[in-house]
């Protein structure tokens, strides 16, 4: 008897975390678009990356005022409703300096209950020589450590990646996906995490883009029944980038392994927002009750950077 009362002691709570995130996202407006100050006082964000966690949303996200990838350091808010956020204490941010040349970029969020910390994952890109995915680890989110996940020599002919998203699947697993950048055709492909992260632990995923399709930035995310890839990216030929600016999108791909994807709809483009918006970004989610909140970037037509938020049924 013991034993079953612990289990439904267990699933009681497992309820409530879950009627805190659904109660939180009932109570999110349908659409908004936030204002955060920022750390060079801009105010402009890109690359938002969320996390749900003891009835506070965190998000991790980096300046990027006018294209100046100098500014481009990632920065940790807290909020109590989604839409307002501000730092931990003031002054925390920028969480690293810019590196010694090139930038820094593309930060991904989360809580990792095994170690019971903070961890953002994020690329520290100093071209033409390295690339490499850091992690930064906090108990309280006000004092982080820094550390070296992988290293890329790109000097040496070794890939180029963009997006970094990490998720523990339900087999306990961590799981990093990015977007390898090619010559002619992007890909996604994830690595397994073992006691440490190996380049050598990549593994290939099959996902059924619509025709002509290059993804570009990811987050990947899950509900209880389901995986989730919300995947940034344009129609045409990644070498013609300037180009395909005014053709990005958001498109939502569903999966039950991790492994096979397959993709449900398009998300988000600028006709979703209005007129100001030139082009949309990456966005990050959170899925509760079938309902997917999106908190995404785009540039408007003056080339400002914004972070917006969207609640999208999930059918």
């Amino acid at each position: 008897m013991r034993r079953y009362f612990f289990i439904s002691i267990y699933l009681l709570v497992l309820a409530g975390c879950g009627n805190a995130l659904e109660k939180k996202l009932d109570a999110l407006p349908a659409d908004a678009i936030l204002e955060i100050a920022t750390y060079d006082g801009s105010g402009q964000l890109v690359h938002p990356d969320i996390l749900f966690h003891n009835d506070t949303f965190y998000l991790a996200t980096t300046p990027y005022p006018f294209y100046n990838d100098k500014l481009e350091n990632p920065c940790f808010y807290k909020s109590t409703d989604g839409i307002n956020f501000t730092e931990l204490s003031p002054g925390l941010n920028p969480l690293v300096p810019t590196p010694a040349y090139d930038h820094n970029d593309d930060p991904d969020l989360l809580f990792d209950s095994v170690s019971n910390e903070f961890q953002i994952y994020y690329l520290e890109t100093m071209r033409p020589d390295s690339q490499n995915v850091i992690l930064l680890t906090s108990k309280t989110g006000r004092t982080w450590k820094k550390q070296t996940a992988l290293h890329y020599n790109l000097s040496q002919g070794e890939i180029f990646i963009l997006s970094p998203a990490v998720i523990r699947g339900r087999d306990n697993t961590e799981r990093m996906f990015y977007v390898v950048k090619g010559d002619s055709t992007n890909h996604i492909e994830f690595i397994e995490k073992k006691q440490t992260w190996e380049k050598t632990a990549v593994q290939k995923i099959q996902i059924y883009y619509p025709e002509n399709f290059t993804p570009w930035h990811l987050d990947v995310l899950k509900d209880e029944q389901h995986y989730y890839l919300l995947c940034n990216g344009f129609y045409g030929n990644p070498a013609s980038f300037e180009e395909s600016k005014g053709k990005y999108t958001l498109l939502l791909f569903q999966s039950d392994d991790l492994m096979e994807w397959k993709f449900v709809n398009t998300l988000l483009d600028c006709t979703d927002i209005g007129n100001d918006c030139h082009y949309v970004y990456r966005a990050t989610g959170l899925v509760s009750d079938n309902t997917l909140a999106l908190w995404y970037s785009y540039v408007t037509s003056e080339q400002t950077w914004r972070i917006g938020v969207k609640k999208i049924p999930l059918l």
